[in-house]
């Protein structure tokens, strides 16, 4: 293994709140961190907002990484150089930890073990999409996980469903049991049929949240919501059935819900990292209940999903360094990558 250069590459965010290129020094790990070398980085729209609204300058862009570990802190014992990981940081909040760089820093409990046959850019592609989506019908909703294959006759209702998270999340549901009723497009019907979706409807109906309602039996329960506007929520809770029940949303809903019998809660995989997390202004504790339910599915994916090829991965669209970050930004915000996964290999 070749030696670790002090200085190294990364996309980090400017002062005019966007991305750029630049050489700082390669970080160190503490306790209980390893370093890795990142091949490949997959892109998420939380990377961009963080860069345009949220992140101070200097700090490394990127949450989404999988690479080869090149040094061990003190305290770790579950990984050792050379091993292939992926995982997920809060990039865009630290100097020395961003997954838009050649090196970062990692908690190893937080990353899990790619197995020989899934390449580092399949690695990439999962992190905020697939734990978010885990976290979100398993840890809120508190829904049957796939290892026990059986829900049991519940339904979930996914909103959105041919967004990144809401593509992990109908095939997590159909791996659980769980009846599938999903939202998109019509273009996207067929590719949502093939991973697992059972009922599908266009969300650009007007009645569309009523039609789910007939046809779930006016039973729906159970919701998570992959767009998270308030036009979406309202929508999404129409399809609720008469006795309520509860909608995850990624973004925080801001007004009194008009179905009070349906609960609203938020979920955020950042909170599972084992830092504060601070928003707009809002203050998200680090959550050991987050963080233990989060470890536990880092060793379902590697060892189980990913080793029996339980996933379907996203289609990728490769693109090499990290100047073309800046271009692959401007695309998100463009639309470009609607059922679509960016990886930037390096």
């Amino acid at each position: 293994m070749s030696a670790i250069p002090q200085t190294m590459k990364a996309a980090t965010v400017t002062a005019d709140h966007w991305i750029k290129v630049t050489e700082i020094p390669t970080p160190q790990p503490g306790s209980g961190e390893v370093l890795i070398r990142v091949h490949a980085a997959g892109i998420n729209p939380t990377d961009w907002k963080h860069a345009k609204y949220l992140s101070p300058p200097d700090v490394i862009s990127g949450c989404d990484w999988a690479g080869t570990v090149v040094q061990v802190g003190t305290n770790v014992e579950s990984v050792k150089t050379g091993d292939r990981l992926a995982g997920t940081v809060h990039g865009g909040k630290f100097k020395n930890q961003g997954a838009f760089s050649e090196y970062t820093i990692a908690d190893p409990l937080v990353s899990f073990k790619l197995p020989e046959h899934i390449s580092y850019e399949e690695g990439a592609s999962l992190g905020i999409p697939l734990f978010t989506a885990a976290q979100a019908l398993y840890h809120r909703l508190e829904l049957p996980e796939p290892s026990l294959r059986s829900g049991n006759g519940k339904a979930v209702l996914i909103w959105s469903a041919a967004t990144a998270v809401g593509i992990h999340a109908v095939q997590l549901a159909k791996l659980s049991g769980l009846t599938v009723y999903a939202t998109a497009s019509p273009s996207n019907f067929e590719y949502l049929k093939s991973i697992g979706a059972d009922h599908l409807f266009d969300y650009n109906e007007a009645d569309v949240g009523q039609k789910i309602r007939e046809a779930a039996g006016d039973s729906l329960a159970h919701g998570l919501d992959c767009i998270s506007t308030e036009q979406t929520v309202t929508s999404a809770l129409t399809a609720f059935g008469k006795e309520g029940g509860q909608l995850v949303t990624l973004l925080a809903f801001q007004k009194a819900s008009p179905r009070p019998e349906v609960k609203v809660t938020l979920t955020l995989l950042y909170t599972a990292l084992g830092k504060e997390v601070e928003l707009r202004g809002t203050t998200f504790p680090a959550s050991p209940q987050d963080r233990a339910f989060h470890e536990r599915w880092e060793r379902i994916v590697g060892e189980d999903l990913l080793v029996n090829n339980k996933i379907q991965f996203m289609p990728i669209e490769k693109r090499q360094g990290l100047e073309s970050i800046d271009g692959i930004f401007k695309d998100v915000i463009d639309g470009k990558n609607r059922r679509l996964k960016y990886i930037v290999t390096l």
